[in-house]
């Protein structure tokens, strides 16, 4: 496997950036699980594109095809137990994203979150992932926010 780094990230997300990074962990899982093929990785991807600047570290704006690539690059680096070890970061962070949407739905008040969420970044390939449940540090309620 390339080169990882594993690192806090603080970030300020909306309902529906928390839902596209919740699918994004998905599909990039699932293509490791060889449940997606490449072009459904890049069909899926292209359907969450305006995140992709929060996953991707190229220094172009990022395509579906672009992060699809990428990711297809981690797998094939990958041996059987390094598979296993991304595929289950990817789904920690997948369910932490999702606990964090659920807290959304039961706040509807809520317009913006500020989250502090560790990060598995792939530097070969210039890709990164939510990997673990994020820390609510504060919550944006009628344009103001609360911590």
């Amino acid at each position: 496997m390339g080169t990882r780094r594993e690192y806090i990230q603080t970030m300020q997300l909306t309902k529906d950036q928390i839902l596209k990074l919740e699918d994004y962990n998905s599909y990039f899982r699932q293509y490791g699980l060889n449940r997606l093929s490449s072009d459904q990785l890049q069909s899926a991807l292209g359907s969450i594109s305006t995140i992709l600047g929060l996953v991707c570290l190229l220094p172009v704006t990022p395509t579906a095809v672009g992060v699809a690539s990428a990711i297809m690059a981690v797998f094939s680096s990958l041996n059987v137990n390094e598979k296993s070890m991304v595929t289950g970061v990817l789904l920690q962070g997948q369910d932490g994203m999702a606990n964090l949407r659920w807290q959304m739905d039961d706040n509807p008040d809520w317009e913006m979150v500020e989250i502090e969420v560790s990060m598995l970044q792939f530097v070969d390939e210039s890709v990164k992932c939510i990997q673990s449940e994020p820390n609510l540090l504060r919550v944006k309620i009628n344009g103001g926010w609360v911590s």
